[in-house]
């Protein structure tokens, strides 16, 4: 071939190459079908390595991995190059199994891989462990094998490929091989420019992330720190991402930064950190800041960075989003998805509206006006989901029907179940929660024989809601069926099922069955005490009330407002005015529980069934919620009980005032009148009752 010819073939083809790579960028498969056909025409595809390479990477970049196949197999001599383009280019896309089975193929076609097919093929195993939950032991052994690999062709001690393991292994869960392959890798980083001795730092922080270990990511942050490498966005925003896993798991994060007693939270100071190097307008690292703020409870800090963004991604929304709803703000997250959609942010994503639906039975939870608040932005979500056609969605589904069960609506939340196109135990247990919460025994009992009719095997909060229902029945036999078949081991319960399980006998009146699951309880927490302390209170043993709270007591385990309801309850039954008295400043003084009204009741009716009338009344006017006619009944039974004429007129009018057809308060005003004589108003209160026709 003449020189002249040559230089033109060069340079055609370094111009195919070039159109090819804008093509790839581009993801002009059009375009880049053409150029195929004119580089075949011109008989190009053999005289330049770079073409075939650079069309393999084109179509794989529009996801056209048949047309990079066929390229790969067209050519009469495969190298190790071609082969790479191949690989690299299915890893890219995330296509890592169909790259791990190319590089069978290429060890079986007698191709010696190199460095670049070491590292990709590598990062192709770690990436179907991390993606794949049953594969990291199966990934694992294919990982020794490229090791083997490795090792056999001289690549063992070439850093990146070092590095890759050390993240393969990461994902695998093999934090010991890890940790072994990056002491070797930063033994020959020393001296090696700051990027790459930081791409050795990074390699080991992501497997100590990918495994949850953040105590130990963070610790390998410091030794970073002090080992006066400067930290890049990635090992930011990794170390980051420690400190969300460690408020996740609800541990301290806290360690000292200085040699002072100045302490540092240090997402704090990593954020500092970002600040100072200018790495807080990268979005990725801000939205993990976000995320980590929200684990921490830190919302006011979460908004900061949030609002500080110049570009804000739809990730960016959801990660606050997600904050907002996971510290149980409902209000502020759904006030965030309304600001969503005023700014034309994407709002119809799955996550998205789940997250708002979660926000919505976060409200319901709340009760009183944001219950219908909640119904309605509910309600309006549905009909977004319709209209884009996410009815199909398990998880949207599932949302909605929780949604709707929260808000009392099981109407709806049935009719949602009936439409759902996979019944998970997710779901059902969704329904059945709806049902308990509203007191649908007979419903929660229907439900938990259907599920089992299909095969599903219920796990705690089922078994804890159906021993609640037969509880609330009287289903006795059928509770202490399951009980049976919990004993036997199925499923494994955990302490809410048990504490479920004491409850059922204690409301059956079963209170010897009942103490014996309470003495078998491997933790008696505050829930079984209340059960417990509940059931004598149901059965008239008020001695016992009493004397299970000071074990409780005694054991260490401290009170709630509802175990003082009960217990104060009973010192009023059984006339324990001082130990009442006791227990009420215990409560206020020494566990700073606030009085509600249900206190206020009991310490009101035992105030005054002792004779303290005017210390009860004294108590109702320091009430300062409205008082409700439980407390005025009681009141009045004992202004009868003691001939206290005034204070039971007081005390009544109070109680026509709130309730003017309660007949309970005509017959005792009518009581309290005759007792001492005064037949004349007697018959005045038993003509206004006659006139009201109240009966």
């Amino acid at each position: 071939m003449r020189h002249k010819d040559h230089h033109k073939i060069k340079n055609e083809c370094i111009t195919f190459v070039e159109l090819l790579k804008d093509c790839a960028k581009n993801k002009d498969i059009i375009k880049g079908s053409r150029l195929h056909t004119e580089i075949l025409t011109k008989g190009l595809l053999h005289k330049n390595p770079h073409i075939a390479t650079t069309l393999i990477h084109m179509y794989a970049k529009c996801h056209s991995f048949v047309e990079a196949w066929r390229v790969l197999e067209s050519l009469s001599s495969r190298d190790v190059v071609s082969w790479n383009a191949m690989i690299a280019s299915y890893v890219e896309q995330g296509e890592d199994m169909k790259a791990l089975f190319l590089y069978k193929l290429m060890h079986e076609e007698g191709i010696h891989p190199d460095q670049p097919t070491f590292v990709a093929t590598i990062r192709a195993c770690g990436n179907v462990a991390e993606k794949e939950e049953s594969y990291p032991a199966i990934c694992l052994e294919l990982g020794h094998a490229l090791r083997t690999d490795s090792e056999r062709l001289g690549f063992s001690l070439d850093m990146q490929v070092c590095n890759t393991f050390v993240s393969m292994y990461g994902k695998c869960g093999n934090l010991q091989q890890a940790e072994i392959l990056f002491v070797s890798a930063w033994s020959q980083s020393q001296g090696c420019p700051h990027d790459t001795v930081l791409v050795v730092w990074n390699a080991m922080l992501s497997a100590y992330v990918e495994q949850g270990q953040a105590q130990k990511a963070l610790a390998l942050y410091r030794r970073i720190m002090e080992d006066g490498t400067s930290p890049d966005q990635l090992t930011l925003l990794l170390a980051v991402k420690a400190c969300a896993v460690l408020a996740e798991k609800g541990n301290g994060f806290i360690w000292e930064v200085s040699s002072t007693s100045n302490k540092l939270s240090p997402g704090l100071a990593i954020h500092m950190e970002a600040e100072v190097k200018g790495f807080t307008s990268d979005v990725a690292l801000s939205n993990t800041l976000i995320n980590m703020y929200g684990k921490c409870g830190a919302l006011a800090e979460a908004g900061c960075v949030f609002c500080s963004l110049l570009e804000r991604t739809v990730v960016s929304w959801r990660a606050l989003l997600t904050a907002y709803v996971d510290q149980g703000d409902g209000e502020k997250a759904l006030q965030l998805y309304l600001q969503m959609g005023a700014e034309g942010v994407e709002m119809f994503g799955e996550l998205t509206l789940v997250l708002a639906l979660q926000a919505c039975i976060l409200l319901a939870g709340e009760g009183g006006g944001l219950l219908n608040i909640s119904y309605i932005v509910g309600q309006a979500l549905h009909a977004d989901v319709c209209k884009h056609g996410l009815t199909t969605s398990v998880l949207i589904s599932t949302s909605l029907l929780t949604m709707y069960a929260k808000c009392g609506e099981l109407l709806f939340a049935q009719e949602v179940f009936e439409k759902l196109p996979i019944r998970s135990i997710d779901s059902w247990n969704a329904l059945i929660t709806g049902y308990a919460q509203q007191n649908r025994g007979v419903k929660v009992l229907e439900c938990f024989e259907q599920m089992l009719s299909q095969g599903l095997c219920p796990d705690d909060v089922t078994l804890a809601c159906y021993l609640k229902a037969c509880g609330n029945t009287g289903a006795i036999d059928k509770g202490r069926k399951l009980h049976a078949d919990i004993e036997k081991g199925l499923p494994k319960t955990n302490q809410i099922v048990c504490n479920a399980l004491l409850d059922m006998y204690a409301k059956c009146g079963m209170l010897v069955k009942a103490e014996e699951v309470f003495d078998k309880l491997d933790l008696h927490d505050v829930t079984s005490w209340n059960v417990l302390i509940a059931g004598y209170g149901q059965a008239g043993k008020f001695v016992d009330v009493v004397n299970a709270f000071d074990r409780m007591m005694s054991e260490g385990v401290k009170p709630n407002a509802s175990t003082f309801v009960n217990v104060l309850d009973a010192c009023n039954h059984a006339s324990l005015l001082e130990r009442g008295k006791n227990y009420f400043e215990v409560m206020s003084v020494t566990f700073r529980i606030m009085p509600t009204l249900d206190h206020y009741t009991c310490m009101v009716h035992l105030l005054a069934h002792a004779g303290e009338l005017h210390k009860a009344e004294e108590m109702m006017e320091k009430i300062s919620s409205p008082l409700d006619i439980v407390m005025l009944l009681g009141m009045l039974k004992a202004c009868l009980k003691w001939s206290n004429v005034e204070l039971g007129r007081r005390t009544f009018e109070k109680a026509v005032q709130l309730d003017a057809n309660e007949v309970a308060a005509y017959v005792c005003m009518e009581s309290i009148y005759a007792s001492v004589g005064m037949h004349d108003k007697a018959k005045k209160i038993k003509a206004m009752r006659k006139k009201m026709a109240i009966i």
